[in-house]
């Protein structure tokens, strides 16, 4: 007949070290079948400088201060634009008020400016129509232009005129050219 025998099952701890045995065998045999050949090269160091665009006037003073302006008045001053950076730019002028009286605002009889250099007039009119940039030219590092700036007051200009100050900035924005390819 038949006896009845105790059978017994493997514990849980001894089929994990059974199973973690089985897997390090498998990574052994494949980490022995999957060896190459391996190099390498280094370059020597790469260096990549970026330019720098800096634009100078000279003087660096005011172009104008004058006291008692009356109509009919012309001044003319000149300023240079010196290129003192890495990379050729062009370059525009823009005018901007800082007390917006008549003298700026009036495109008639308010203060006229004329700009100009050796190659001819960049801009003629009203002072207050240059708050637009008006493209002049374009520099090489360490070239220079001078511009002639002649501001007029018209003889046109009548009696509201009279007892106003003005306070006008002209900025230079240099703007670098194209970029190639190398």
């Amino acid at each position: 007949m038949f006896t009845k025998k105790n059978v017994s099952f493997p514990t849980e701890k001894f089929l994990g070290f059974i199973l973690v045995t089985c897997i390090l065998i498998v990574f052994l045999l494949v980490g022995q079948t999957t060896a190459l050949f391996t190099d390498a090269e280094t370059t020597p160091t790469n260096e990549v400088e970026t330019a720098v665009l800096r634009l100078e006037l000279s003087p660096i003073t005011q172009l104008f201060d004058i006291p008692n302006l009356i109509p009919g008045d012309s001044i003319l001053r000149s300023i240079t634009v010196v290129n003192t950076g890495t990379v050729p730019y062009t370059y525009e002028i823009t005018s901007n008020s800082l007390s917006n009286s008549l003298l700026f605002t009036d495109a008639i009889d308010g203060l006229q400016v004329d700009v100009s250099h050796s190659g001819g007039s960049i801009y003629n009119g009203s002072v207050s129509a240059m708050t637009t940039g008006n493209a002049v030219s374009s520099l090489l590092p360490g070239e220079s232009e001078t511009l002639d700036v002649f501001i007029t007051f018209p003889v046109t200009a009548g009696n509201s005129f009279q007892n106003i100050t003005e306070q006008v900035e002209f900025t230079f924005t240099a703007t670098q050219l194209p970029g190639t390819s190398r």
